[in-house]
């Protein structure tokens, strides 16, 4: 079984209610599990492999569901052994990218904000922390370890940090701005996730702390009247 849940980055989780913060470990608890994707493919391609698939045509993005709608589906494909108790979500692009240079089929800003709501939704419906959100690349590295070389993590690293670099999906920056995506380094990488001072944060986070943080916030917002006397109707 994967380990525990990746933090929030705290310059997201700075900007909470604290109300918010007591109500959401005890609502957002379920154990399902969601890593992130890209297809390394063009971004008019769907794919089996994943629970759900973000693609674009012409500008306009579409979720893909190859679950029937059923995220605890088992699929055996789209996280190496982690794929029982979890789902995959990709975005349809990257083709022909290296770690250097995204080229051509970057993600775009649609299919980010596509991905973004998308997983708000799914963490409503289902109940699912942000920390148990995490890219290909997070998983490979196993992240979700204090140890990435645990005897007890599911597999031997095999992304770009601890690894051999062969599933690096979202190791990347992002603008916040503007959603373009940014390649990063490991100098780089271990300054984003080592070295955070508060109120001196980067002005490019890594992608999977972004999508994790506004997802966070979005929770927020959107249970609002849970946890919020006024709103909820509790209080005159």
């Amino acid at each position: 079984m994967p380990g525990g849940p990746v933090q929030i980055h705290p310059m997201y989780k700075m900007q909470a209610d604290h109300r918010f913060l007591k109500f959401y470990p005890h609502h957002f608890n379920d154990r399902l599990r969601g890593y992130v994707h890209w297809t390394a493919g063009r971004r008019e391609g769907n794919s089996d492999h994943y629970h759900r698939v973000v693609t674009e045509v012409n500008g306009v993005p579409t979720v893909h569901d190859n679950c029937s709608g059923d995220l605890r589906a088992y699929k055996d494909q789209h996280t190496y052994a982690r794929n029982r108790g979890a789902f995959g979500i990709a975005v349809a692009s990257m083709y022909d990218a290296t770690t250097e240079d995204f080229g051509d089929f970057a993600p775009t800003f649609a299919q980010l904000t596509a991905l973004q709501e998308h997983l708000v939704k799914v963490c409503l419906n289902y109940h699912v922390p942000v920390g148990h959100l995490m890219s290909h690349q997070e998983a490979a590295d196993n992240e979700d370890y204090s140890n990435p070389f645990d005897d007890a993590a599911p597999h031997d690293p095999y992304g770009p940090i601890h690894g051999s670099c062969e599933r690096w999906d979202f190791w990347c920056q992002i603008d916040p701005g503007t959603l373009e995506l940014v390649p990063t380094s490991r100098a780089a990488w271990k300054v984003l996730k080592t070295q955070i001072t508060p109120g001196k944060y980067p002005s490019q986070p890594a992608f999977m702390d972004w999508l994790r943080g506004t997802i966070f916030l979005q929770l927020a917002e959107r249970t609002r009247k849970y946890w919020d006397p006024k709103v909820g109707g509790r209080q005159g």
